[in-house]
């Protein structure tokens, strides 16, 4: 069954990506980690960038979750400042 995943970027990886969100269409039940390298295939910038992982809204440590349709997969760069 195909899904709906939103994947939004934040701070200097929307300059990369060139939005700030898109929708993508999968095969239900794929992982994190298969849409993260599917994406850093697409946008080969990505590879150089330090950012962490939100899945509805929930910082996620490991990339072997299932996602499902309507989940939102958040890619945040790491803040610096001072």
């Amino acid at each position: 069954m195909a899904a709906h995943i939103y994947i939004k970027y934040f701070g200097k990886l929307t300059e990369i990506i060139g939005n700030t969100n898109e929708v993508i269409h999968i095969d239900e039940n794929q992982s994190v980690e298969a849409i993260e390298l599917n994406l850093l295939n697409r946008y080969n910038q990505l590879q150089n960038e330090t950012y962490i992982l939100f899945l509805n809204n929930t910082k996620i440590s490991t990339k072997d979750i299932p996602l499902k349709h309507n989940d939102e997969l958040c890619f945040m760069p790491l803040f610096t400042g001072g």
